[in-house]
């Protein structure tokens, strides 16, 4: 067990089974930047949400990667309505198709280009440019950000939580009811 005061704890070796243990290639633990604060550096549980409340940017890995078109999911879903930056490990014209809801992207401090890229590994390329673009930000312009577009983030949230009602008149159109 690998300690480093006061942030994280992280086992040196991950155990698939009791047959087959994994050496990582970790050598320091690390407490990612987007992390807002170190409450929650002791072994917490993903499912329990409270440390998905403490990051700035969601990295989505979508369900499908190389389908040809979007597949919008519950994952998609989570960083808008938790007020979360994202960017999508997704088929091409998943931000498009979020666009068409009226949800508003982060275009103005992440390059969404990856989005139109139909070759998946060379968009999977320009999603990591991305991430380590925004893994270089300096975190207070980070939190600056959130703070200055808060509007996007509720106009994100508000469409979130009236989708089930949008996507019912939307099939009633469809089928002239």
């Amino acid at each position: 067990m690998i300690h480093i005061e006061p942030f994280s704890y992280i086992n040196d070796k991950f155990v698939f089974n009791d047959k087959y243990p994994v050496s990582t290639t970790i050598d320091k633990d690390y407490i990612h930047k987007f992390l807002l604060d170190n409450r929650f550096a002791k072994h917490t549980q993903h499912a329990d949400g409270e440390i998905y409340k403490r990051i700035l940017v969601d990295i989505v890995s979508e369900s499908t990667f190389h389908y040809p078109y979007p597949h919008i999911t519950e994952k998609t879903i989570r960083p808008l309505y938790y007020k979360k930056m994202f960017i999508f490990l997704a088929p091409a014209g998943q931000l498009e198709v979020l666009k068409s809801y009226g949800f508003l992207t982060f275009d103005d401090i992440i390059d969404e280009s990856y989005d139109q890229i139909q070759d998946p590994v060379l968009r999977l390329l320009k999603v990591v440019e991305e991430v380590k673009k925004i893994c270089n930000t300096d975190i207070d312009y980070l939190k600056e950000y959130y703070q200055d577009n808060y509007k996007k983030f509720d106009n994100n949230h508000n469409i979130v939580k009236n989708l089930k009602n949008f996507e019912l008149k939307r099939i009633k159109k469809i089928l002239n009811i």
